[in-house]
């Protein structure tokens, strides 16, 4: 799985546990790499490591039997920004200190910046990112992921800027899926809408709703997800998505809710 951040205003970053700085290249575009351990499912089919982790910042290839005979050469080293071998929460740490924290930084300082993790399916993306983490967990400090230590650390920013200035933090949560953007607390709420309606049929001692009433509901969450959303530019150059709910938050248990609705009804591809 790859991360992409940027931008950032300095050339390199320094390590918080006094390690040398990662250098970069001048492009505010930063690549790293997060290779994950080996699964359960993986471990019993004896399936091997396909890749090498190289520290700082190189995946290796490692030599082996090609079809035509032989092996291969053993050349296919690729280098990228950083590379982490995801083996605890140490590499997680590492990872949101070197590469996500300085986002996160220019951000406050009025720099957008953006987080970008992609990868096949399986490949750790919802575990790095923490889409997937618990209200319990993010609010007590139990998971490492980006997503969790990014709304803490700009709460914290937020908190030490309030002596200053007037500040409010309001959270959207937007997926793209097939392409077409789904706002996924308009969903939450159509699909709560949807089960408290159930729920008060059914304790009236009507019927319960047949599949294609069901579906109908479905239909149109769906449909509330998506009705009005409209990418634009303003006069400024700004990008902004018109129509989108906008929840004003002031904790992290507010923000951990709103992710925990969110992802309940985030589409995900099914796992093996």
């Amino acid at each position: 799985m790859c991360i992409l951040q940027g931008p950032l205003a300095k050339p390199s970053i320094g390590t918080t546990d006094g390690s040398a700085a990662v250098q970069f290249t001048p492009s505010a575009v930063k690549v790293a790499v997060v290779v994950r351990p080996m699964l359960d499912f993986e471990l019993q089919k004896a399936a091997g490591n396909s890749v090498a982790v190289v520290p700082p910042n190189k995946v290796s290839l490692p030599a082996r039997p090609i079809p035509t005979g032989g092996v291969n050469d053993g050349a296919y080293d690729f280098k990228f920004d950083r590379v982490y071998h995801a083996a605890g929460t140490g590499a997680s740490q590492t990872l949101y200190q070197e590469m996500v924290r300085p986002v996160i930084d220019r951000f406050c300082q009025g720099f957008n910046g953006t987080v970008l993790a992609y990868g096949q399916t399986g490949s750790g993306k919802t575990y790095t990112m923490g889409t997937a983490a618990s209200v319990k967990d993010i609010c007590k400090g139990g998971s490492c992921a980006v997503i969790p230590q990014a709304c803490s650390q700009l709460l914290q920013h937020v908190v030490t800027a309030r002596d200053r200035y007037d500040v409010q933090v309001k959270v959207s949560f937007v997926e793209i899926y097939n392409e077409a953007l789904q706002d996924l607390q308009a969903l939450t709420s159509t699909m709560n809408s949807h089960k408290v309606l159930t729920h008060v049929t059914q304790q009236s001692g009507s019927p319960t709703p047949s599949r294609s009433a069901s579906q109908d509901s479905l239909a149109a969450a769906s449909d509330a997800g998506s009705g009005g959303i409209t990418i634009r530019e303003t006069a400024k150059g700004e990008i902004v998505l018109e129509g989108v709910i906008e929840t004003a938050v002031s904790s992290m248990q507010e923000l951990a809710q709103l992710l925990e609705h969110g992802n309940a009804v985030r589409a995900t591809a099914a796992h093996r």
